[in-house]
């Protein structure tokens, strides 16, 4: 290759890995190798042919590849033929990756778990169903598996279909990612169903994400954002596609910067090509030579004119893009200046009310507290603003160390001494002005801060509002109340619930300070008859936690529901209760028991060799109770209907990796309704008898004597086959082992 053409090579590598993108700046970026993609369409289905997803395929194909992607496109795949694809798919992927799966065809979820169809389905039960189809979720958990940076799983595959079972819903069950990197795109809403439009060449929500892939200078997440808006609106609202992301950061699919700077090293490769060629023609021997290179530098400079006028449109099309991206930058900024003025025209005006004042003693109400509180942080939030301003003018004064070369007659030991003597001078005059700012900042703040608290920390009256009486549920002592379409709970015993049911509309009520009306979760109401307080609350969240301060441990709320058996009996719930969200810990064990006898050490392991008496003795100081096996598996499983609900070695201390021993609580991931350690670390100790033939049904409690205890989970010493929320295991209640623990129930 002559010198000439490989000098511009160079000079376009150079300036390609240089062009920034022209976003950058404005977001952060992920940077990615190569840009690989499996693209999928399956029509020719026996039963229920579809008519798109061919054209998906194929238009999604010439979608990535004009955006630099290595792209496989397969059509209507059988059973081996999918397994196989995916599985050589999933095996070429390299570190720093961008993979990119997309699937036009069938889809349908069985207990919540997505199935996407090859040609060849065929099933008459679940069952069939499963082993017929490819599982997503495992696509999902392989391809996060994989060495890949960043991961792309579009489905198309939520139309309506022949193939849905009696227990099963429509579409697709929303799938969720705990892994950085992963986006996940359904071409409408979790359990819905997708429009094919058999009206166009592709389905609705293709049709509209071909658009935005291919768009100049947007994100990858922003390009499935836009393809969502157009499908809804296009579709009269009835089509939502669902996202599921957890990128950080952003990918520029097609950058106009860089697809310029490419533009310009063609061109110049071309110039210097017909400079060569006008010049052969020049020094040509006979009339012919000299024709033939006059042709071809006439080519030449065709092509040369048509790149150049390309190259000045790709210029102006830049050149509008970044004139948009300055506008919007300085309209933001012109608004956070009118903020900011308009927050200082009030600070000046409320400066005289706030300056040293008190809470008063007097009936204040809530929303004259919350205009003082929100005076009193905007004061703060100036304070620290101006403070930080001064400090980093101040760090940036600070000089960089630059000491000079090394000296003729100084020894490495010496210069090297002499260098991290520079550079400690620079931390410790930086450290000393960090340190000087946050003094101040605590000397100024530290007023209105405390009088932030005082209005923070009292009680407000909610004038002319009464709570409306609901119904009462004897069997828990739980009386329910309404306030403005808001329902609201408190404990009575039944004796005094009829006489409060009477006079509930009497009492005056006060709520704790909010910053927002909506946010009322507790309410103090005070009985008008002897102004006895009872404090209603509103049923919580799943998950929501609550401090035990019988034992310092934190309790997680389990929401009633059902769940199905491994021998797909249906066991419901149906009053939800709180669970410690970890294993009782030692610490808590010896507060409340006086004692620790575990076997491995530390406050914040498992309590272990417990028997179910000791077990059961302390969940009853605390004021509770250990669970039913079915309340157990039903918190384990938290809805999802899953025997495991993550990857096992992110959030289990089983055989495989616990070392043979316990650990610390809360160190691996929680379930959906924030619950540790529910698989492995140690067995759980259950409230029932064990059996071999479980009693299913509403609120199973198991038989009424036996000789074993129902242990649940698993523990540090089991295989993986076991750490799952069905396993059950037969324990003497007497027994004591370092594998065995539990968790409390309270209503």
């Amino acid at each position: 290759m002559p010198k000439t053409n490989l000098l511009l090579i160079a000079w376009a590598t150079a300036l390609l890995s240089q062009t920034p993108s022209s976003d950058r700046g404005l977001r952060p970026t992920v940077d990615v190798q190569r840009r690989i993609a499996l693209v999928i369409g399956n029509a020719a289905y026996r039963t229920a042919p579809l008519q798109n997803p061919g054209n998906d395929a194929t238009a999604m194909e010439q979608a990535l590849r004009s955006v630099g992607f290595e792209v496989s496109k397969l059509l209507d795949l059988d059973k081996p033929a999918f397994d196989k694809a995916l599985d050589e798919f999933v095996k070429a992927l390299r570190p720093g990756d961008l993979a990119f799966f997309y699937f036009s065809g069938h889809g349908l979820q069985i207990d919540r778990e997505n199935f996407l169809l090859p040609i060849d389905f065929a099933a008459a039960n679940e069952v069939d169903a499963r082993h017929a189809s490819f599982s997503a979720d495992q696509l999902q958990e392989r391809m996060e598996r994989s060495p890949a940076r960043v991961r792309v799983l579009v489905l198309d595959a939520c139309r309506n279909n022949p193939f849905r079972y009696t227990r099963g819903l429509g579409g697709l069950a929303p799938m969720a990612s705990g892994v950085e990197g992963t986006m996940i795109s359904f071409a409408t809403a979790g359990n819905g169903v997708a429009d094919d439009n058999r009206g166009g060449r592709n389905g609705l929500f293709t049709q509209y994400l071909l658009e935005t892939l291919t768009a100049p200078g947007i994100g990858l997440r922003e390009a499935f954002l836009r393809a969502r808006t157009q499908v809804y609106l296009s579709s009269g609202k009835k089509q939502l596609p669902s996202i599921y992301e957890n990128l950080i950061g952003d990918l520029v699919l097609r950058d106009p910067a860089l697809e310029l700077a490419r533009l310009r090293a063609e061109n110049a490769q071309l110039e210097s090509e017909r400079a060569k060629l006008e010049e052969r023609a020049r020094k040509a021997r006979t009339e012919e030579e000299r024709r033939e290179a006059a042709r071809q530098a006439a080519e030449k400079e065709l092509l040369l004119r048509i790149r150049k006028s390309e190259e000045e449109r790709r210029k102006e099309e830049e050149a509008a893009r970044l004139a948009r991206v300055r506008e919007e930058q300085e309209a933001e900024a012109r608004q956070r200046k009118e903020r900011e003025a308009e927050v200082s025209r009030n600070e000046e005006l409320r400066r005289s009310v706030a300056a040293g004042q008190a809470v008063p003693e007097g009936a204040v109400t809530l929303e004259v507290a919350r205009r003082e509180v929100a005076a009193l942080e905007r004061q703060v939030a100036n304070i620290r603003k101006t403070i930080e301003e001064e400090r980093d003018v101040a760090l940036r004064a600070v000089p960089e160390p630059k000491p000079k070369s090394r000296g003729e007659f100084e020894t490495s030991a010496d210069f090297e001494a002499r260098v991290r003597k520079a550079q400690e001078e620079h931390a410790a005059a930086k450290a000393v002005i960090e340190q000087r700012a946050s003094t101040r900042t605590a000397e100024l703040t530290k007023d209105p801060l405390e009088r932030v608290a005082q209005w923070k920390g009292r009680r407000y009256p909610l004038l002319g509002a009464k709570l409306v009486y609901k119904s009462y549920d004897a069997d828990r002592e739980l009386l329910f109340a309404g306030l403005k379409g808001v329902e609201y709970q408190t404990r009575v015993l039944p004796q005094d619930a009829a006489r409060l049911k009477e006079t509930l509309d009497l009492g005056s009520l006060e709520t704790p300070f909010v910053a927002e009306e909506e946010s009322f979760r507790f309410l103090t109401m005070i009985a008008a008859a002897d102004r006895r307080e009872l404090v209603f609350r509103v049923p919580p969240e799943p998950g929501e936690k609550e401090l035990n301060p019988a034992d310092g441990l934190q309790y997680a709320w389990i929401p009633p529901g059902s769940y199905q058996t491994e021998d797909r009996e249906r066991i419901t719930i149906t009053r939800g209760f709180w669970l410690t969200d970890s294993e009782i810990t030692q610490d808590a064990y010896r507060k409340v028991a006086g004692k620790s006898p575990s076997h491995f050490k530390g406050d914040h392991l498992p309590v272990e060799s417990v028997n179910w008496e000791e077990a059961s003795a302390y969940c009853q100081k605390i004021g509770g109770r250990l669970p039913t096996e079915s309340e157990w598996e039903h918190a384990a499983r938290a809805g999802t209907g899953k025997d495991v609900y993550g990857e096992l070695d992110r959030i289990a201390w089983y055989r495989s990796n616990s070392d043979d021993k316990t650990h610390a609580v809360r160190t691996k991931e929680p379930n959906a309704w924030g619950l540790y350690d529910m698989l492995g670390n140690v067995e759980e100790w259950t409230e029932d008898w064990h059996t071999s033939k479980r009693e299913t049904g509403n609120d199973p409690k198991g038989p009424a004597s036996g000789s074993e205890r129902v242990a649940r989970g698993g523990s540090w010493s089991y295989y993986s086959t076991l750490a799952r929320a069905s396993s059950r295991f037969g324990r003497g209640p007497s027994g004591r082992n370092f594998t065995f623990g539990f968790r409390c129930a309270r209503e």
